[in-house]
């Protein structure tokens, strides 16, 4: 069945807004929204309103410099075993509405930790944008997107579609 796409409204909220003095540069991130969240048909019986994972991602600019900080929460403390890690130089692939796929990769890895508060596996990822990448992105929703994790890689369906549309609009209005 062909899936329905639904822009949601965006509140431009920035969370961080500074000045580095040692660098001289100003930082400046958007809050976080949500990217996707999933959960494996076969599971779905055991997290019932749950979502094994949700993604959520935020566009910063530290200078010149333009990155997407990504947030994988995952409802296990199992977790480590089933994704392993993210690691550096790993795939992030957006295939957009329009077709077209624009590939980032992590620039550090990660092995993620358990939030002792939720008993969750948070795996954080954060990957560079070029100008080509932030006007692909500002041009199309995003339809699913790849992640290539220690284990393999896992293809999700995007339920944020205008996220890059809103977050980079965001970030260039400020």
């Amino acid at each position: 069945q062909p899936r329905t796409y639904v822009s949601q409204p965006f509140e431009c909220l920035v969370k961080i807004d500074t000045i580095d003095i040692d660098l001289d540069r100003r930082q400046i991130e958007v809050a976080p929204s949500v990217m996707f969240t999933h959960t494996d048909p076969d599971l779905r019986p055991y997290f019932k309103d749950k979502e094994l994972i949700t993604c959520k991602g935020s566009m910063l600019k530290i200078g010149p410099y333009v990155y997407l900080s990504v947030q994988y929460q995952i409802a296990s403390s199992y977790s480590q075993n089933n994704f392993g890690a993210l690691q550096k130089e790993s795939l992030f692939r957006l295939k957009l509405l329009n077709g077209e796929y624009v590939s980032l990769y992590n620039i550090k890895s990660d092995r993620g930790h358990i939030d002792a508060y939720s008993g969750n596996t948070i795996f954080s990822g954060q990957y560079a944008l070029g100008k080509d990448e932030i006007r692909r992105l500002k041009e199309s929703p995003l339809d699913k997107i790849r992640v290539l994790w220690l284990t393999g890689y896992e293809d999700y369906d995007v339920n944020n579609v205008d996220f890059f549309i809103d977050q980079i609009n965001c970030l260039e209005s400020h």
